[in-house]
């Protein structure tokens, strides 16, 4: 994502270096994990329980 290099916004990018600097690279990273996919964590496997006195029957 880029400021369009229009002339009428040419000027005030100049005037206002912070926002190429230091705004810019924040929306950067937003944007980017806004689109990014999720990460879906496998769920954990767990150990299987011992049987009880009524499930050997």
């Amino acid at each position: 994502m880029l400021p369009h290099p229009s002339w009428r916004n040419s000027g005030w990018l100049k005037r206002n270096p912070w926002f190429e600097a230091e705004l810019l690279p924040v929306l950067r990273r937003a944007v980017a994990a806004e689109l990014a996919e999720p990460v879906i964590e496998p769920a954990p496997v767990l150990p299987a329980a011992a049987p009880t006195d009524t499930q050997r029957l």
